[in-house]
């Protein structure tokens, strides 16, 4: 079969891969829609760690189950499905304990297993969830990062949160957005220097946007408890990062969610003076991709007002785009079955 590879920095190859195999426990899904994430821009660049030549990457995907292994039961096959792209052992104290996105044994689908970006993929049965023909292959491969945006305001809704600061209203922040406005946070700014998006942002259920952490500030700097309740950095750069200490209240939230950037300096008087949390965002549980999916059917989610769809050739062509920032739609997804 076909698939689109990483060959090292700032280059992918569309060639001939070998055909996936459900082993025990899995199933073979025939990739319908698969989207591009910032995190494999990252890879792309070369940014990405653990990233490996030859790496077929691709996470966020749907398609319909074409072959099952012998112990998986028969009534998967030809089923459209939504695919969590996440592999735990399921015997751990965090997967025990419904926290499986700490899963010392985690692997990601795209990431450490072979991905998306191929005519087919193998993943674990457990991992599918049936979608009804109301959700269409883009809004089901949408369920793999809503299910990340859900996680990121799960974390925080113990402290009962009434405000919230999104820096960055990408594909992930305005989801963050959404999923923040259906857990129930009234007050929702966002950050973001586009116009589009702004707007796209207000569409998604933000109160307020401004163009700028500089503008977020002078808001932050006139609400009577100093800042918002909870800052989530969607972006994941210095500038960024630190920002959002700032930008929060005394006694506040950090959420980090970005993956841009790894290692940085951050001011440490701030966090320490101001009693500020912060929290890394990791993935999702099981929990939040069924919560995902649920809203995907329920009809609640709002899709992105642009995108793009391509197909595998165009792949090499379409990641530079990307990595060069001059693409201005807000989702970029692969079709790779044709």
């Amino acid at each position: 079969m076909r698939a689109l590879r990483w060959a090292g920095p700032g280059a992918m190859t569309v060639g001939e891969v070998d055909e996936p195999v459900a082993v025990a426990g899995e199933v073979v899904v025939t990739v319908h829609r698969v989207g591009i994430c910032g995190s494999d821009v990252t890879a792309y660049r070369g940014n990405m760690g653990i990233a490996r030549p030859g790496d077929v990457r691709g996470h966020e995907f749907a398609g319909v189950v074409t072959a099952v292994a012998d112990n998986v039961d028969r009534a998967w096959l030809g089923r459209r499905v939504a695919v969590n792209a996440q592999v735990t052992c399921g015997k751990c104290w965090a997967c025990r304990n419904d926290t499986d996105n700490l899963c010392p044994h985690l692997q990601i689908i795209g990431v450490h297993r072979a991905g998306a970006f191929a005519e087919r993929v193998a993943v674990p049965a457990r991992n599918l969830i049936a979608v009804d023909d109301t959700v269409t292959a883009q809004l089901a491969a949408t369920a793999e990062p809503l299910a990340q945006a859900c996680h990121d305001v799960q974390l925080v809704l113990p402290a009962e949160p009434r405000s919230v600061l999104v820096i960055g209203a990408g594909s992930i922040g305005n989801l963050v957005v959404q999923a923040a406005r259906l857990l129930g946070i009234p007050e929702i700014t966002v950050v973001e220097p586009h116009p589009q998006r702004r707007a796209a942002a207000v569409a998604a259920g933000a109160e307020t946007t401004v163009e700028s952490t500089d503008v977020a500030a002078a808001v932050a700097a006139a609400r009577p408890e100093g800042g918002f309740d909870v800052v989530f950095d969607v972006v994941g750069v210095a500038g960024t990062r630190t920002a959002a200490v700032g930008l929060a209240r005394p006694g506040g939230q950090v959420v980090l969610v970005g993956l841009h950037t790894d290692v940085h300096e951050l001011s440490w008087f701030p966090v320490i003076r101001r009693e500020v949390v912060l929290r890394g965002a990791n993935c999702y549980d099981r929990g939040d991709f069924a919560q995902a999916v649920a809203w995907l059917h329920a009809g609640e989610i709002r899709p992105p007002d642009t995108v793009r769809h391509v197909i595998l050739d165009e792949g090499p062509a379409v990641f530079a785009e990307l990595a060069s920032g001059a693409v201005t739609v807000a989702k970029t997804y692969v079709t790779p079955a044709g």
